[in-house]
């Protein structure tokens, strides 16, 4: 039985996307909302900006689409309610389970 999908980003991108190839970035812009201000962001401790390569089932081995990723220990949007750890370029934030092996 496959985990359970959860609201956001998960079902956004849906269950069967994955990340398999990515660079690291400096720093990035980015928006959680249409009506959010940008936000800047560096890589640093805790903090990570990639351009990331995303495969949907059936697409092959041609990634489905490239975008720029955040991934945070810490809230990224503390202007937002809730905690806002992840975010994708195109799809916006989202929570996620965060674990930096130090």
């Amino acid at each position: 039985m496959p985990p359970p999908r959860r609201a956001g980003l998960g079902a956004a991108l849906g269950s069967t996307a994955r990340r398999a190839a990515f660079r690291p970035e400096r720093c990035s812009t980015f928006k959680c909302t249409g009506a959010d201000a940008g936000k800047r962001i560096a890589t640093g401790a805790g903090t990570v900006v990639l351009l990331a390569d995303f495969y949907r089932a059936g697409d092959g081995i041609d990634e489905s689409f490239t975008a720029q990723m955040i991934v945070s220990d810490t809230d990224i949007a503390p202007d937002i309610p809730g905690d806002q750890t992840l975010w994708v370029q195109g799809v916006g934030c989202g929570d996620a389970l965060v674990h930096f092996n130090r």
